[in-house]
């Protein structure tokens, strides 16, 4: 998956931001009759709290709520024959340095939380939920 977000400090330890997240290629879902191709992308608010700022290393906690889509789709002609809109939470731990000025790397670990899957035959809110990595580059204010 891949994706972009962008914050606005708002004081001290608190950031806000918006982002969005869809996956680069289709996964194969095996149906009755044939298989179909699974995408989901999901986006919403995020908010940032700074825990522990060492001078050289920031830790904090983030947290996204928001929404997204998943969809089968015929393979090859990528007709649409399903869609539903979900829930989407995703809490992460994060860590972030700054290996050159106005530039920070950031590792996190999270779990993306989905709920209210319902019109995906054969797709469950298991599908879309699971442990996350990431990795990212912040370009700070000049």
């Amino acid at each position: 998956m891949g994706g972009a977000a962008a914050f606005l400090n708002l004081g001290g330890r608190f950031s806000f931001g918006l982002g969005g997240w869809t996956m680069f290629s289709d996964l194969t879902v095996e149906r009755p009759g044939g298989s179909l191709d699974f995408s989901f992308s999901y986006g919403g608010a995020i908010g940032e709290l700074s825990l522990v700022d060492t001078g050289e290393a920031v830790y904090s906690a983030r947290l996204l709520v928001g929404a997204g889509t998943g969809k089968l789709d015929l393979p090859v002609v990528g007709t649409e024959i399903e869609a539903d809109n979900v829930g989407v939470l995703e809490p992460e731990g994060c860590a972030s340095f700054s290996p050159i000025s106005r530039v920070r790397m950031d590792a996190a670990l999270g779990y993306r939380i989905v709920f209210g899957v319902q019109d995906l035959p054969g797709v469950t809110a298991a599908d879309f939920r699971g442990p996350t990595a990431r990795i990212s580059l912040r370009l700070r204010a000049f």
